[in-house]
């Protein structure tokens, strides 16, 4: 596209790696103070409450923010899927039922806080992934299992990303369209929208999109860029099969031989979940990998 400067880009590079966020490979890229507008996870207090119900820790209370041991943290791998995800964020686990099981077998309203306008508490990462340990391994994790889920790297382990975002730039304040798997968000990334799917399977949901970036090179100019790209958000809406006022996992899931309904909510609903800046601890080892 050409720029009203008469300015134009060569080549637009787009590199995604899996389900690490910026706190846990970045936080801690620059020293306080070093450069004023980063906000990183270096000079505060970070922690995470650790719920009544483990079995392990609970008298410490909560999980403060560390290092990374190794490469492989968190393992097992943390909770993905927008059951969890809202535990994460919002420190709910609704219904209790829903508590150290795989989501596959959790049940309305899927452990979204009551009030659709709630702001993001960012205070159920170790509690979620307490409970997905639990669904995973058949016991409860030890302290040292799951203080592991708040952590991140240092510059010295995680090097050449680490010079890289220095040399360019990052975003400290990124939010998640769709706060769920891979799928829905990558699909989010190219082609503003994400289908009206909330989860990655059925794999065969995610056909072919209008990428953004292609939308972008056909137009002639700012105005058209964005007129292409409002065409196309309302393309994508419609081929969800909807109006683009709800999405829906599209999913005829099966659990243990039983039918589950698939979860339908209001974008509204989402959108006013991940609009607040959401800038506390646990933003380090969300869906990590």
């Amino acid at each position: 596209m050409a720029g009203e400067s008469g300015q134009e880009f060569d080549h637009v590079v787009s590199v995604m790696f899996e389900n690490r966020t910026f706190d846990n490979l970045l936080g801690r890229l620059y020293q306080p103070g070093e450069v004023a507008s980063f906000e990183g996870v270096l000079g505060k207090e970070l922690t995470n409450p650790i719920p009544d119900w483990a079995e392990h820790g609970a008298d410490r209370k909560v999980v403060p923010y560390g290092v990374a041991a190794d490469m492989h943290v968190p393992n097992p791998d943390s909770g993905e899927d927008f059951q969890h995800v809202n535990t994460q964020l919002f420190g709910v686990i609704d219904p209790p039922g829903n508590r150290c099981v795989p989501p596959e077998l959790m049940t309305a309203p899927f452990n979204a806080p009551a009030d659709p306008r709630a702001v993001p508490t960012m205070d159920g990462f170790v509690a979620d992934y307490i409970s997905a340990f639990t669904a995973q391994r058949g016991r409860q994790p030890t302290y040292q299992e799951y203080a592991q889920i708040m952590t991140g790297y240092t510059p010295e382990q995680v090097p050449v990303i680490s010079a890289i975002a220095r040399g360019f730039a990052t975003f400290d304040h990124w939010h998640s369209e769709v706060p769920s798997q891979t799928f829905t968000n990558r699909s989010f990334y190219h082609a503003a929208s994400s289908s009206g799917f909330v989860v990655n399977t059925p794999y065969e949901n995610f056909g072919p999109l209008p990428v953004v970036i292609h939308t972008l090179g056909a137009a002639k100019n700012r105005t058209a860029a964005m007129i292409s790209i409002a065409k196309l958000t309302g393309q994508s809406q419609a081929a969800s099969g909807g109006s683009g006022s709800e999405i829906s996992t599209r999913s005829d899931a099966t659990s243990h031989g039983k039918a589950t309904a698939p979860p339908r909510w209001p974008i509204s609903a989402i959108a006013s979940r991940m609009r607040p800046s959401c800038k506390m601890p646990s933003r380090c080892s969300t869906s990590a990998r």
